[in-house]
């Protein structure tokens, strides 16, 4: 039996990736924000069940979580260009920790049993907001695990 993996930011390069890579091993569920990107990638792995919803609302994640009921959540969805993030402080605090918070809370509570979030090489020794949000998100991800739900975080360098 396949196992469900949700991913947060489903619609972006790394999500895209992960389904075009393990579309045959698992079966995929995808949050997103941006309505035109989920049509997109509806029609492109149709598959994929697809929701629209934003992580910054714990709610709607709640309902998602709760409906899919993943095995593994890949959490992919932040702010992540850095000139945005240092022109919009107060959202990549939003987007990027209180959102991470409520999936790293509802995955918890909900008890998934592995979270895997994503994080970038800027975290390292931070120079701008969206660095800052990142060590942030890491440390708040590795603080996490319960002995149901193990939260675990990946860096990535530039994905082009």
């Amino acid at each position: 039996m396949k196992k469900t993996v949700l991913i947060t930011g489903g619609v972006g390069t790394i999500g895209r990736a992960f389904i075009e890579a393990y579309k045959d091993e698992y079966n995929f569920s995808s949050l997103s924000r941006n309505e035109a990107q989920v049509q997109r990638l509806a029609k492109r792995f149709p598959e994929v069940i697809c929701y629209i919803g934003n992580i910054v609302d714990r709610v709607r994640l709640k309902q998602i979580v709760g409906q899919s009921r993943p095995d593994i959540i890949i959490h992919t969805a932040a702010m992540k260009h850095v000139n945005l993030c240092e022109k919009n402080p107060m959202a990549a605090v939003t987007n990027n920790i209180i959102g991470t918070k409520n999936v790293l809370d509802v995955a918890v509570e909900l008890e998934v049993p592995l979270v895997v979030t994503t994080s970038t090489d800027k975290a390292a020794c931070p120079t701008n907001i969206y660095g800052y949000t990142k060590a942030l998100v890491e440390a708040m991800s590795m603080d996490s695990s319960t002995d149901k739900t193990k939260c675990i975080c990946t860096r990535f360098a530039n994905v082009v």
